[in-house]
């Protein structure tokens, strides 16, 4: 592995100060667990913290309800609200930090198959750029 991309999972996987930083992958924004690292990732968007459902299921806590037509599911707001509170006692609420060209990123890499609309922290734009190109986009 290259010490440029060793530099890039590692800024991924920095936590400190309760902060994940967002990646791009098949044009969704996620973050990764500091906890479990690569493979634990959620859906991220500007403005909402990171909890990881690995280490909280009860974030994500539904309840099933019975209707004329069958079962819904709806949120448990209440075993959601201990979810989170317990991830912000135990230190695991995590501020998620976007790039400040994100919008820029997802002009570049739009033009591309959905599994290709990938961006790590640490790319620039050029890089993205040139990948296209390598790729007669």
């Amino acid at each position: 592995m290259s010490k440029k991309k060793d530099s890039i999972i590692a800024k991924i996987f920095s936590a400190n100060e309760n902060v994940v930083h967002a990646r791009l992958n098949w044009g969704k924004w996620i973050a990764d667990c500091p906890v479990h690292g690569e493979g634990i990732a959620e859906l991220v968007t500007p403005g909402q913290d990171f909890i990881c459902s690995r280490c909280y299921p009860d974030i994500h806590a539904e309840i099933k309800v019975q209707n004329g037509r069958g079962q819904l599911r709806i949120p448990d707001f209440a075993m959601r609200a201990t979810a989170r509170q317990r991830a912000q006692d135990e230190g695991h609420l995590y501020k998620v930090v976007f790039p400040k060209n994100m919008e820029k990123i997802l002009e570049v890499v739009r033009i591309r198959p959905l599994q290709n609309m990938n961006w790590i922290p640490g790319m620039t734009l050029d890089d993205l750029r040139r990948e296209n190109k390598e790729n007669n986009l």
